[in-house]
């Protein structure tokens, strides 16, 4: 799954993880670190990886943890 998913960023793409009430350390700068450092991907991939709390907002595109729609 490492693998691919650096393939993945390296070719272009994102990758976005979200945090929770059970994970929330997923948005701490400790583990993009190593995260980033498991991927292997090109320091010019490195900003398409990225790590948030709860929610992300960027546009018109909204996601959110959890189990509540608030529209």
């Amino acid at each position: 799954m490492r693998e691919a998913l650096g393939r993945h960023v390296d070719r272009g793409g994102e990758l976005l993880l979200l945090g929770g009430n059970h994970d929330a350390e997923v948005a701490s700068p400790e583990l993009r670190a190593a995260l980033l450092e498991a991927l292997r991907v090109s320091p010019e991939a490195r900003r398409r990886v990225r790590t948030s709390p709860w929610f992300f907002r960027e546009g018109g595109l909204h996601i959110e943890h959890g189990h509540f729609y608030d529209p």
